[in-house]
């Protein structure tokens, strides 16, 4: 059950724009348009730490750049090969651009679709995570 905050008589809670926690990675500067190289951090085996652009596994960070880059609307392109065509190793190759006109309505569809498949989901199983609880005395 939530609790209600109290403030000092007089005082209002402001909240700070933008809200949420800051980005790990400057999505907005990998996706200006530049063809881009990301390392991942490496550690030597005597455990000094090579800080680079990611540090999680190259495997995971496709899909983490895709929704990232969605939710930007923003088109990625993604290579795990170089241009002589060699295999690179915990490093990616990536290329972002903004949506169309016709690949943002496209996507304001699909987003439509998936909120209205959560919101239908969550009534049918009693899940109240898309619910707001106004706090006390401020409805």
């Amino acid at each position: 059950m939530p609790k209600a905050v109290r403030l000092p008589k007089g005082r209002e809670f402001t909240f700070k724009s933008g809200g949420g926690q800051t980005s790990k990675y400057p999505w907005n500067e990998w996706f200006n348009g530049d063809l881009l190289m990301l390392e991942r951090t490496t550690t030597d085996p005597d455990g000094k730490k090579h800080v680079r652009d990611y540090d999680v596994s190259t495997s995971v960070m496709p899909a983490k750049l895709k929704t990232a880059a969605r939710r930007r609307y923003k088109v990625l392109q993604i290579s795990r090969v170089d241009a002589d065509g060699n295999k690179l190793v915990d490093s990616l190759i990536i290329k972002g651009r903004p949506m169309t006109q016709e690949e943002r309505l496209v996507e304001d569809l699909k987003r439509a679709e998936e909120k209205a498949a959560r919101q239908t989901s969550a009534s049918e199983y009693g899940d109240t995570t898309d619910r707001v609880t106004p706090i006390a005395g401020t409805a």
